[in-house]
């Protein structure tokens, strides 16, 4: 084979490859179109040699023919002893070979076939040859057409346009081209479209007009019309140069949009490259991702489209420029799509800066090709973006601003810049002074995040053109997993804005895969690029596939106040993947400690009879006297010994409370001061009703109170009926009530109450003896005295003192402590009201977590130094 047909099918076959991939798979390295040209220079000279260079001749056929012939004689026949003549085998004696050569010598002609896909050519086979010329001509053609038909044909430098941006309550922003001066003044008039308004949808009002414009700004400028902001409602706009459309005002903050589904959405995406996947049927600046968008907008009912950068490639396919007007030619291309007005004449955008408006990857902050690629992107962009974020601290003003923040319906929004003031890709990682956003702009997102929230707002987002999350090892330092430090400082600011009851959300874009929900129209990774190094950075879900995405955002409005997100993904065109999002209670819808008892008691009165058990009051002693006058249960001789007098007159609940006073005043005057013993005698007159409490705990109901004997109707009778009874005769009574002598009536009463007072210490005795016993830890105690002298040092009544004090102070701790828990144990029946209703706990798992811990129980834990709590973790209240 010749050299030149052998370069021929080497550069055809590169010419053909480095085509296909340029146009399918990696449209944005334009050296693959300019390597197809360098390779078709190559192959037109080794294809016109390979052509004209006369074919050597060679050995077309060659046949070989070889004949063998046999000869065969007889042999005289042998005569035996017996004169028998015997007749031999027959003999070949000679073979005689016969060879014939034909050979065929000519040209040798390549198949049709093997002309086309190799590429090189024949003169013998004409037709073929120019076919196979034709198609790498046609694949450099195309590859030309993709590089220079756009710029060429369609710099678009007399687009006309009016485009709709930031939409609030009480205005609605618009930029206007006009580069034609003959339509000046352009006037833009608006109406209410609304027939159900108080407005005339007849009357229109003009808004304003553009005198006119020049090539400082690139001939826009900017108008801002005014809404009424009572109610939100549709608008529609008109221009005096033939240019239409229509808008809803946004919802105010905290109030959910006027919709026919009662949702607040919005749309997300980024990245915008016109013009691919290539065909050479299309537009030459035709986005095929618009036109998904604009099938599906009738159906999302969006508020705005919050794109995410990106949204031109100055450096794809190749860089032509670094001046303004490069810049301005590429933004006036997007708004000259065909594709472009279906999606912008009736829909809000607005827009965050990232690497491709100025070059890939940049980190050189406002240095070099800076200024000229944000001339454009403010002409365009910036000017009808929202407001400048508030700034945090003493200085309340930010001139030159790119970062913006709103708030819209239950929604608040803080779109960052992570290009103009980033430090250097190449530093740390984790360095502390490496920054993707700058001190002003960190300072104003975290006061952002701190602020309170008008009511009704339940979600904040936050727009980063580069992902949040550090899941991309490709290419890593440009994302934040490349700023640690900050990213962590930013996280930290987030959950605390979670713990207030205010979801964050981060959106990213930059990469062309779901994670970060982009891109509308561009190129898909052939390889997946994301991957989960930690449990810090948890995938939810990951779809590299796909040559355009969208995100859909809908938020509502629970009837418990309850606030939920709906995402949903669109992948050239269809719904792909969904995701629900519910955002915690906020601090003023948690109820209040009187709204959780009102929310008790209507949960029992709506339980069965058996299941209703209401909670006591927390009645822990907060005394020793407490302790020594508790009543509680008489057991062996002491009960039958009380009984009797117990059912002729109330229970010893009065003497009781009588030697309170008395136990108080045997105390040392200045052992505590007198502020403490007045509110140790509240504490005191407390625990009585909370001593009538327990003993209602230990009694079948625990709302039934004990019925005083004095106002028994049937205490008379029956006292009466024993009296009338007896076989004593009035002088042998103990109680001769019918006796008419003053004297023994009162030496009666006196013998009675010697007797009942008597009982009464007895039975005092033994409850302290038992109460003692019961709640407390044994203590030794024994007195010291001086191994010298023999006499005491520290006298046992001292111990005991020095003990009962620290006894008080541990038990006002305890009785906080208890509250606490008591309170807990509320938090957590409450909980399984709401639960119940979802038939998540059963009324089994229910009684055991309200009587999870009782005070008896809870004395005993103190008692044993706290080791049940390995048993069941109390909830923090």
């Amino acid at each position: 084979m010749a050299v030149q047909t052998k370069a021929a099918k080497l550069s055809s076959f590169a010419l053909r490859i480095s085509a296909l991939v340029f146009f399918r798979l990696v449209y944005q390295q334009a050296h693959f179109g300019f390597a197809a040209f360098t390779l078709f220079a190559i192959y037109v000279p080794s294809y016109i040699a390979s052509y004209y260079t006369k074919p050597k001749v060679g050995v077309l056929k060659d046949e070989i023919d070889v004949t063998v012939k046999e000869s065969v004689t007889a042999e005289t026949p042998l005569l035996t002893e017996d004169g028998v003549a015997v007749v031999p085998e027959p003999k070949i004696v000679t073979d005689v070979v016969d060879v014939k050569e034909k050979v065929v010598i000519g040209e040798k002609v390549p198949g049709i076939i093997s002309i086309l896909l190799s590429g090189a050519p024949s003169a013998a086979r004409p037709i073929a040859s120019f076919l196979t010329f034709l198609i790498n001509a046609l694949l450099i053609g195309l590859t030309a057409d993709a590089l220079y038909r756009a710029r060429w044909y369609y710099p678009s430098d007399d687009l006309s346009f009016v485009r709709l941006g930031y939409v609030s309550p009480s205005e609605a922003r618009f930029v206007i081209r006009e580069p034609d001066q003959v339509q000046m003044p352009v006037i833009f008039e608006y109406h209410v479209k609304d027939a159900e308004s108080n407005y005339d949808p007849k009357m229109w009002l003009t808004a304003g007009f553009v005198t006119s414009t020049d090539n400082t700004t690139d001939f826009t400028t900017t108008m801002t019309v005014p809404l009424d902001p009572a109610k939100q409602m549709t608008y529609e706009w008109r221009t005096s140069n033939n240019h239409t459309g229509e808008f809803r005002s946004a919802p105010k903050a905290g109030e959910m949009p006027d919709t026919k589904d009662g949702l607040f959405t919005f749309l997300s995406t980024s990245c915008i490259l016109p013009r691919f996947p290539y065909s050479p049927m299309d537009h030459a600046l035709a986005i095929p991702g618009l036109k998904n968008l604009a099938n599906l907008l009738p159906t999302l009912d969006a508020q705005f489209m919050l794109f995410l950068g990106d949204f031109i490639y100055v450096d794809v396919p190749e860089r032509f420029g670094k001046t303004a007007e490069e810049y301005r030619m590429q933004y006036r291309q997007i708004y000259a799509s065909p594709d472009w007005a279906p999606v912008a004449q009736n829909l809000s955008w607005i827009h965050v800066l990232d690497d491709h408006e100025i070059s890939n990857d940049w980190s050189s902050n406002t240095t070099g090709i800076y200024s000229a690629a944000v001339d454009p992107w403010h002409l365009y962009q910036a000017n009808v973006n929202p407001p400048i974020s508030e700034a945090a601290g003493p200085l309340n003003l930010r001139r030159n601003a790119t970062w913006y923040e709103f708030t819209q319906g239950p929604a608040s929004f803080f779109m960052m810049d992570t290009r103009s003031y980033r430090s250097s890709n190449n530093a740390l990682f984790n360095a502390t002074d490496k920054t993707m956003l700058g001190k002003e702009q960190l300072a104003d997102l975290l006061a952002w995040l701190a602020r309170p929230v008008p009511k009704g707002v339940r979600w904040k987002f936050i727009a980063s053109s580069v992902p949040f999350t550090k899941n991309w090892p490709i290419n890593v330092k440009d994302t934040w997993g490349g700023f640690l430090t900050e990213r962590k400082q930013i996280l930290e600011a987030m959950w605390d804005s979670g713990a207030r009851g205010t979801s964050v959300v981060v959106l990213s874009g930059d990469r062309h895969e779901f994670a970060a929900t982009s891109p509308l129209n561009q190129f898909a990774s052939p390889f997946p690029t994301y991957k989960q190094t930690d449990d810090e950075d948890v995938m939810m879900s990951y779809i590299p596939g796909g040559k355009s995405k969208f995100g859909s955002f809908s938020i509502d409005k629970l009837e418990d106040n309850r606030s939920s997100l709906y995402y949903t993904l669109y992948i050239d065109g269809k719904e792909t993947w969904k995701a629900t999002v519910q955002a915690p209670d906020s601090p003023e819808d948690r109820p209040t400690k009187k709204q959780k008892r009102k929310q008790l008691r209507d949960y029992n009165s709506d339980s069965e009879p058996e299941e209703a058990q209401e909670f006591d009051a927390v009645n822990l002693l907060d005394s020793d006297d407490d302790i020594h006058n508790v009543q509680v249960d008489n057991v062996g001789a002491s009960d039958n010994e009380a009984s009797s007098s117990d059912e002729e007159r109330p229970a010893l609940k009065k003497p009781l409370k009588k030697t309170k006073p008395n136990a108080k005043s045997q105390k040392p005057k200045d052992d505590e001061p007198e502020a403490e013993s007045e509110e140790e005698e509240e504490d005191d007159d407390d625990e009585g009703s909370e001593d009538d409490e327990d003993e209602d705990m230990d009694g079948t109901n625990p709302n039934k109170r004990k019925k005083s004997k004095r106002n028994d109707p049937n205490a008379f009778a029956t006292s009466l009926s024993k009296i009338l009874s007896t076989k004593l005769s009035t002088s042998k009574r103990s109680d001769p009530v019918l006796a008419r002598s003053a004297a023994a009536h009162e030496a009666s009463k006196a013998a009675v109450d010697s007797a009942l007072e008597s009982k009464a210490r007895k039975q005092l005795r033994e409850q302290k003896k038992r109460a003692f016993e019961k709640g407390r830890v044994k203590d030794v105690l024994v007195a010291t005295t001086n191994d010298t002298t023999g006499e005491l040092e520290i006298s046992t009544s001292e111990i005991m003192e020095t003990e009962r004090r620290l006894r008080k102070v541990a038990q006002r701790g305890v009785v906080k402590l208890f509250n606490a828990v008591r309170a807990a144990q509320v938090k957590a029946v409450e909980a399984e009201k709401g639960t119940k209703k979802e038939g998540v706990i059963g009324m089994k798992k229910r009684e055991e977590k309200v009587n999870e811990m009782s005070k008896k129980g809870f004395l005993e834990l103190i008692a044993s130094g706290g080791g049940g709590l390995k048993k069941g973790g109390l909830e923090e209240a």
